[in-house]
């Protein structure tokens, strides 16, 4: 996992990760300031920054998909003159399109960067990538955790569902890139394991602040840690009622909520004065066509043509296999087709296996609420979202908070579809294919780029 992380931070060129340049910039003003930037109406970004992406042809490879990777000597080398290479040619206001985020990721982030303070904007770069390579392998390793959990007499489980979250490959995108979305899949899959681990074994006063610390930190990673940390403590509490009673119930939850609320105080506060919000700011928004109102969007979003389309697009290209701006996929059409239906067979499946109760159903059942509940939250969003700028906003990467319970439900799906006899053969398909599809994914990247 090592190496395919590593493998993939090289192969992609610099800047060509979506809107990475955005959260290095704030990666950049927290190291260089030490402190979290605020959002204005104006973009910002260092003059290094400036040359950088000017030197990397960022604007030119990412919005011609016929460009390949190339740099321009001339500019990259004014970025190693004295008056370029000067640290006072770092700073800016701060303010750009990620500014408005909670400072959870880009704290860490900030710290790897001045590991790497002496050194060009190139190596500090991809020292920020190689952080995200580094959550990446705990996001693996908490998978684990979480099929040995399932299945605690066996690793199988454990093993392929660590290979289907590390081999996924837009989770491998993510975490190879300079974003805040690798540390809140991090979390997320942290907060599944201890929910796992609150049910099925007797909860103690320990383990009931570190899930309220988990939680708090998630929410100053990113506004979407809403609908993680509001699913899994509901379920928590709704066990814990279940097997405990009401007094047990609400006197654990309060060793949750005091350290969650007391770790999300801080941002809390910052963001409600700058921001008139509790969850950050909003940057500017390109604006639509005021004539869309809703009803155009239910229409263009999901039930005609268009809708339908766009519905393939986001929750089956974008989720699985569409790169660098979004302008990197997979041909033929078929491919996607494929797996969109290997997705429908596996859905299919795990609801048989719900239906009849078979073996491990809760967990199954358990994930595909999550799933369903995640892809219900991001439509909301995105329907206020249009209300107010009449543009869409969806990518498939956003709902990457829920690859392992899908991987879950996929897994099972097919197991509930075959003889148990085949289990093992379900196991074995299952990583083999992940990891080809990881592999066809780094081909394509490189046949996009070099």
């Amino acid at each position: 996992m090592l190496v395919k992380g590593i493998v993939w931070v090289y192969i992609i060129p610099p800047l060509q990760n979506p809107d990475e340049h955005v959260h290095f910039a704030y990666v950049q003003y927290m190291g260089e300031e030490n402190k979290v930037p605020i959002q204005a109406s104006d973009q910002s970004y260092s003059h290094e920054l400036n040359l950088f992406t000017m030197a990397v042809k960022m604007n030119d490879i990412a919005f011609n998909s016929d460009v390949k990777f190339s740099t321009n000597p001339n500019i990259y080398e004014l970025l190693y003159t004295p008056e370029n290479s000067n640290p006072e040619m770092r700073t800016a206001s701060g303010s750009n399109l990620a500014a408005g985020y909670p400072p959870g990721y880009y704290f860490f982030a900030s710290l790897v960067y001045k590991l790497g303070y002496g050194a060009s904007i190139l190596f500090r770069l991809y020292a920020v990538r190689i952080l995200s390579v580094i959550l990446g392998l705990v996001a693996v390793t908490l998978a684990y955790f979480i099929g040995k959990r399932i299945e605690p007499k066996s690793n199988f489980l454990a093993i392929i569902l660590a290979i289907m979250t590390g081999m996924q490959p837009m989770f491998s995108m993510v975490g190879a890139a300079v974003n805040n979305d690798i540390m809140m899949d991090v979390a997320t899959i942290a907060l599944l394991y201890w929910l796992l681990h609150i049910v099925t074994v007797q909860s103690k006063k320990t383990s009931l602040i570190i899930g309220g610390i988990l939680a708090g930190f998630g929410l100053i990673i990113k506004a979407h840690m809403v609908y993680v940390c509001g699913i899994i403590l509901l379920i928590a509490l709704i066990v814990f009622i279940i097997k405990y009673g009401w007094t047990y119930a609400l006197k654990s939850a309060s060793f949750v909520a005091v350290p969650m609320f007391f770790v999300y105080l801080p941002w809390m506060i910052f963001s409600y004065i700058q921001y008139g919000s509790f969850t950050g700011g909003v940057a500017f928004q390109p604006e639509g066509d005021p004539t869309h109102g809703l009803a155009w969007y239910f229409q263009n979003a999901m039930f005609n043509e268009a809708g339908r389309e766009r519905f393939f697009d986001v929750w089956v290209k974008m989720y699985w296999a569409k790169f660098g701006w979004l302008d990197t996929e997979f041909y033929p059409k078929l491919i996607y087709t494929i797996i969109a239906l290997a997705m429908v067979i596996g859905i299919i499946g795990s609801i048989y296996g719900i239906i009849r109760k078979k073996e491990n159903y809760k967990y199954v059942l358990f994930s595909l609420i999550f799933v369903i509940g995640n892809l219900a939250f991001l439509y909301i969003v995105e329907i206020v979202y249009f209300a107010e700028y009449h543009n869409f906003m969806l990518q498939g990467r956003y709902i990457l908070t829920s690859l392992v319970p899908f991987n879950l439900i996929l897994l099972f799906g097919f197991r509930y579809i075959f003889p148990e006899r085949f289990k093992n053969y379900v196991y074995y398909s299952a990583g083999l294919l992940m990891v080809v599809l990881n592999l066809m994914s780094i081909g394509l990247i490189y046949s996009r780029y070099y």
